[in-house]
């Protein structure tokens, strides 16, 4: 998933933003007693889901996803009736987001739920998202799907404005008193975000993607941090005496999230292919254009008159050849070995176009290399470049394969003398990885774990 990916979610999300005609809400004061939904809403909401789920799929996490399901719907209940069915999906993306559609449907990234530490500050988030639906912040009169794709593209990723990001707030805080959670868990969670948005800020200049902030802490700036705190402060009226945190509850079921960007199946160093896929690699010549992804790999000379290819075979060596390669009469075939490998090499013409190829088995599959050339001039000129990529043909190293396992999150019990500096040390964070393991445990910028406690860490 890239940076470019995490922002088109964004702008997709933001479809929905930037026309809008809402119920006027006070900013401070009671939720609205029943808020009933324009059948459009639903509609609409149905209609852009696929959109979302195109640019992102959903996480690959039965028990991570209906958990956060069931905490939203628990919010919703407690809500001002609308007459919404609600939608809540968590997203296969690193960047910090959260976002809601018209109609119920709520979206949060994996990406943000990284940074959380309770189930309190996920309800938070949920019940921030639930009140830009609950208000119609989405929604313009007469709007269509179509009207709102073309509105996004002339708008930046801003939100839906601050005094609509604490119109949002109110009617979080009041939602999350009626579900039993603390409302301070969202001026706690927009505190938390907001660090992370300096934190990514300061990675970027270092290098690091930048990725997505979430827009819910856009209003946080000047006296909007009071204007937050002043509504929290009004809703613990309402809020129960002993509030729902869910703490162990939250971490345990982020054990294991994929943490950052996920390796893709194929990747490439210059121009040698690491296939995460096959586990395989191929060194392409330098100065080549490649093209790869899972199925196959295509690597073209600056004269575009020689290419060599790299895939998956189907059934015996020379058999896959033979059904991969129509090969003219006269092909020699020879068996040998490669990289350790059985291998069956061919050498002959295709339509007339000289050309060698090898096909190698590894556990029980076939993998085929062939170099081509458009004539007999540039099979000359390009040969030894054709023969070192069969030649290089391999298993992918060890740390190769490490390279490619994606980072995690993991819980440990904190023990005695356990540290964020300690921790670091064995990071694969890089970098500043003290100050993002705290972030990441709510204890940006200083403060230190307790012996019995869980915490995140990232392998």
């Amino acid at each position: 998933m890239t940076a470019l990916l995490t922002r088109r979610i964004a702008v997709i999300a933001l479809s929905a933003a930037v026309l809008s005609a809402c119920a006027e809400f006070p900013l401070l004061g009671e939720p609205p007693a029943a808020t009933r939904a324009d059948p459009r809403d639903a509609a609409l909401g149905a209609q852009l889901h696929p959109d979302i789920l195109k640019a992102t799929p959903a996480l690959d996490h039965p028990g991570l996803q209906a958990y956060v399901g069931e905490v939203g719907q628990r919010l919703a209940k407690q809500g001002p009736p609308s007459g919404l069915a609600w939608h809540f999906t968590v997203l296969d993306s690193p960047g910090v987001n959260a976002f809601s559609l018209p109609g119920g449907y709520v979206y949060v990234t994996r990406g943000l739920l990284a940074y959380l530490n309770s189930e309190a500050e996920l309800a938070a988030v949920l019940a921030h998202e639930l009140g830009h639906v609950l208000a119609r912040h989405g929604m313009a009169a007469g709007a269509d799907a179509d009207a709102l794709r073309q509105a996004l593209a002339m708008h930046r990723a801003d939100g839906y404005g601050r005094e609509r990001e604490l119109e949002a707030n109110r009617l979080g805080v009041g939602i999350l008193a009626q579900a039993g959670y603390a409302p301070q868990a969202l001026a706690d969670v927009m505190s938390t975000l907001k660090l992370q948005e300096r934190y990514a800020v300061a990675q970027g200049r270092a290098g690091a993607p930048l990725p997505a902030t979430y827009h819910g802490v856009l209003s946080l700036r000047s006296d909007r941090d009071a204007r937050l705190q002043q509504l929290v402060d009004d809703a613990q009226g309402r809020a129960m005496p002993l509030p729902r945190e869910g703490r162990d509850e939250l971490l345990q079921k982020l054990d294991g999230l994929v943490f950052g960007e996920r390796p893709g199946v194929t990747r490439l160093r210059g121009n040698l292919l690491l296939h995460d896929g096959f586990g395989l690699a191929l060194q392409f010549p330098p100065g080549w254009q490649v093209s790869a992804d899972a199925a196959q790999s295509v690597a073209v000379n600056p004269a575009g008159d020689a290419r060599i290819e790299f895939r998956r075979g189907a059934g015996g060596l020379q058999a896959s050849l033979q059904q991969a390669y129509a090969f003219d009469d006269g092909v020699r075939f020879s068996e040998g070995v490669l990289s350790g490998y059985p291998a069956v090499f061919a050498a002959g013409t295709l339509r007339g176009q000289p050309a060698i190829a090898a096909a190698a088995g590894v556990g029980g599959s076939a993998y085929l290399i062939a170099g081509i050339a458009r004539d007999a001039a540039a099979y000359a000129r390009e040969r030894h470049a054709l023969r070192g990529a069969i030649n290089s043909f391999r298993a992918l190293r060890p740390e190769e394969r490490e390279a490619a396992r994606p980072q995690g999150l993991r819980l440990v019990s904190v023990r005695p003398g356990m540290s964020f500096a300690g921790l670091a040390q064995q990071s694969p964070l890089g970098g500043d990885a003290e100050a993002g393991l705290r972030l990441l445990n709510g204890f940006y910028p200083k403060g230190e774990p307790t012996p019995g406690q869980l915490i995140k860490i990232v392998q």
